[in-house]
């Protein structure tokens, strides 16, 4: 399986390559999360929610036939 900065190398490149387009494949959100100190503060994060075709971009330019092996190359 891939790990974090392989996936992130490769959605950089993916965005460089302009093999998509990041305005419609990337979704900024705000999430919020409690914390575990006093007057029960809370931290608020920017996430980017990446669209299921960036995910599959990913799969097809890396080699996973090992793991799907109902993929062809």
């Amino acid at each position: 399986m891939a790990c974090v900065p392989t996936v992130i190398k490769d959605l950089k490149n993916i965005f460089e390559e302009l093999e998509l387009d990041k305005k419609v494949v990337v979704s900024k959100m705000e999430i919020t999360t409690p914390h575990c100190g006093a007057m029960n503060d809370k931290f608020h994060h920017n996430v980017d929610f990446y669209h299921l075709d960036a995910m599959i971009v990913i799969g097809h330019t890396r080699d996973f036939t090992e793991l799907r092996p109902y993929t062809e190359p």
